[in-house]
């Protein structure tokens, strides 16, 4: 089972990164006197942040975020410009949980943790249904 692009995380993780823009954008105009040096800087600064980690950060980590799932081994790749590789053993899993936030809920995603002896694998955003997927084939390990 591969994971591949899914324009809906993309989707969360842009909506996530605008509400926050927001939020920064709302307290300086609040907190600062508008059409100052202080406020241009911070408008300037800020803004450019946002405007990288929206167009640039946010779709390389999606497009980088892969789940594959084969008879031993579970492997979960993410990351935006360095990419790392997890690793958990299926015959170690004790609890599958799946985890829901009200955004993620809306959009059909979820987040799926893993949890063993020693470790913990989180693999976050899947659809609900690779979700209930993995799950089983864990659960079928188990039996």
């Amino acid at each position: 089972m591969e994971k591949g692009f899914n324009f809906r995380i993309l989707i969360f993780w842009e909506l996530v990164a605008l509400l926050a823009g927001l939020l920064v954008f709302g307290a300086i105009l609040w907190v600062f006197a508008p059409y100052t040096i202080v406020w241009y800087v911070l408008l300037f600064s800020l803004g450019s942040i946002y405007l990288f980690f929206a167009s640039l950060y946010i779709p390389f980590y999606v497009c980088n975020l892969q789940v594959e799932v084969n008879s031993q081994v579970i492997t979960v790749t993410s990351g935006a410009f360095i990419v790392r590789s997890r690793y958990q053993r299926r015959a170690q899993i004790s609890v599958a949980a799946r985890y829901h936030n009200l955004l993620a809920g809306l959009l059909g995603l979820c987040t799926l943790v893993l949890y063993s002896p020693g470790s913990t694998l989180i693999i976050p955003l899947l659809d609900i249904k690779k979700a209930d997927e993995i799950a089983c084939l864990i659960q079928k390990n188990h039996s």
